[in-house]
């Protein structure tokens, strides 16, 4: 997908938020405890995913849970070519081997076009029937800022996988998370990192 990511093209400022737009969580047998992550931001922005995986190495740290990034992890030819279902698997069984609990995947599905109100009715007003009427309707176009009229919205998702003795890995929680106009890398990551956390303790995922 051309927009795979973490969190990822992660890049908001000003006016720019992180709105939880969604959240799962399975009925388990009980809740996993978990001391060790691999934290994986799918993303071809390699700035964004070393800055997101960082951020929340170090707010899993504060958590006592060990974090580990993606990029240190995996090898740096890993993610060049896709992998097939039995790589996954052997590196499935890699992570058990070194006492990995679980794993943390964050992408981004989705990037939406959105327009202000105000753009969009003019948009949607534009039978004018002369050309004062037209003018007269829009000249403010000539002195306003429209830079703001227009953003995006990155629609995001996060699966948190528990690394059970069978399967491939149980999903504990998915949560989905809208960024709006993001422009700055850093503040769209700090966002981020803080709403993530705080919904996995809400649903008493982490302390």
């Amino acid at each position: 997908m051309k927009y795979a990511l973490l969190l990822v093209l992660f890049i908001a400022a000003g006016c720019s938020s992180s709105r939880m737009i969604d959240s799962y969580k399975p009925t388990l047998n009980e809740t996993p405890e978990l001391k060790k992550i691999l934290v994986i931001g799918i993303t071809s922005n390699h700035e964004a995913r070393k800055s997101f995986e960082d951020k929340l190495q170090q707010a899993f740290k504060k958590k006592n849970i060990m974090a580990v990034q993606s990029y240190e992890f995996f090898d740096p030819l890993f993610t060049i070519y896709q992998k097939s279902e039995w790589e996954l698997e052997q590196l499935k069984l890699i992570l058990k081997e070194n006492n990995y609990d679980a794993v943390l995947i964050s992408k981004i599905n989705r990037v939406e076009n959105r327009i202000t109100a105000k753009h969009a009715y003019k948009n949607f007003n534009r039978e004018f029937h002369s050309f004062k009427d037209d003018y007269l309707s829009n000249q403010d176009i000539f002195y306003g800022d429209n830079s703001e009229q227009s953003y995006k919205v990155f629609h995001t998702e996060t699966g948190l996988y528990h690394l059970t003795t069978k399967g491939n890995g149980e999903l504990v929680w998915r949560g989905a998370i809208n960024l709006h106009n993001p422009k700055n890398l850093q503040s769209t990551v700090h966002s981020y990192v803080k709403l993530l956390l705080s919904q996995l303790k809400k649903e008493d995922l982490i302390p």
